[in-house]
């Protein structure tokens, strides 16, 4: 089992390493700027992005200030680096009771910097229009954001033309009490390709029509504070749309930092960190998490 203490330290050196390359640059969008198309003016409401779960807020009127509505935007997020380019996971936009007010929630995979890359958000309109934001993401501080587990025998293509093990990527969905404990949801999805990261769920086809095409029959999912006791773990309920939530966890402490444990197993094949076979070792994602002694239930 990893100590709390050292990846507490570790994650600490990554935020205050992050800081120092992921600073602000003044051609970046910040909130409240906004961008035209031919008929349309969008505005960026969004705070500070980090990685793992952000959520996106925009404003759509036309060019006389009249809020839009009834809308259907698209999303399409694009992380250029020097030597490729990526997608990240990403919700569709949902229309708010406010008028004009369109939300959409990326998993943004990795920060933005001048060592790493830019952040692109390209906007759909009608009428084929379409605007472009340019958003810093910054590293987590000081929770888990995201984990990866990797197949045992699945594989997929890699950029350089071989294969790779599929890997799953698990996003820390929120932290709450619940009834006897703490209640805690995870985000799954798995890498297509570098531009595809879909949500898992049973009955869906993976990289179909490749030689890589797999078709999930089932997921389980399971947490526990103490991968150790084989009583701990509690089973989680797919919630939809990739979010899967055990209740009742025990073993966490209000204000203290802690760790929750997720196996994940695909088709009956359980994934782990390093796509071999499980060994007791390091076999679940880990989150580091600490519980708020003003968390609200769900």
């Amino acid at each position: 089992m990893k100590a709390v203490k050292t990846l507490a330290f570790s994650l600490s050196l990554v935020a205050s390493a992050c800081l120092m390359s992921a600073c602000s640059d003044s051609n970046n969008s910040q909130k409240n700027d906004y961008e035209l198309s031919e008929s349309f003016k969008v505005t960026y409401l969004s705070e500070m992005a980090q990685v793992g779960k952000s959520n996106l807020k925009i404003e759509i009127t036309d060019l006389d200030g009249t809020p839009m509505e009834g809308l259907s935007p698209t999303l399409s997020p694009l992380m250029e680096m020097s030597t490729h380019n990526h997608s990240t996971p990403y919700g569709s936009f949902t229309e708010s009771d406010e008028a004009g007010i369109y939300n959409a929630t990326i998993y943004y995979l990795m920060a933005s910097g001048p060592e790493m890359g830019t952040w692109y958000l390209d906007i759909g309109l009608p009428y084929d229009e379409s605007v472009t934001f340019q958003p810093d993401v910054m590293m987590a501080m000081g929770e888990t954001a995201r984990a990866n587990l990797k197949s045992q025998t699945d594989t997929i293509a890699n950029m350089m033309g071989g294969e790779e093990k599929r890997t799953y990527i698990l996003f820390n969905d929120g932290l709450s009490d619940g009834d006897s404990g703490h209640d805690f949801s995870v985000f799954i999805t798995t890498k297509e390709s570098m531009m595809s990261f879909p949500a898992i769920s049973a009955g869906q086809i993976l990289n179909a029509d490749s030689d890589y095409e797999l078709t999930i029959s089932s997921i389980t999912v399971a947490m526990s504070t103490d991968p150790s006791d084989g009583d701990s773990w509690v089973t989680a309920s797919n919630e939809g749309e990739g979010i899967w939530t055990a209740e009742g966890l025990t073993g966490l402490t209000d204000g203290e930092a802690g760790s929750i444990y997720v196996r994940l197993s695909v088709n009956g094949e359980q994934k782990t960190d390093d796509g071999n076979i499980p060994d007791g070792e390091y076999d679940e994602a880990e989150f580091v998490v600490t519980p708020s002694n003003t968390m609200m239930g769900m």
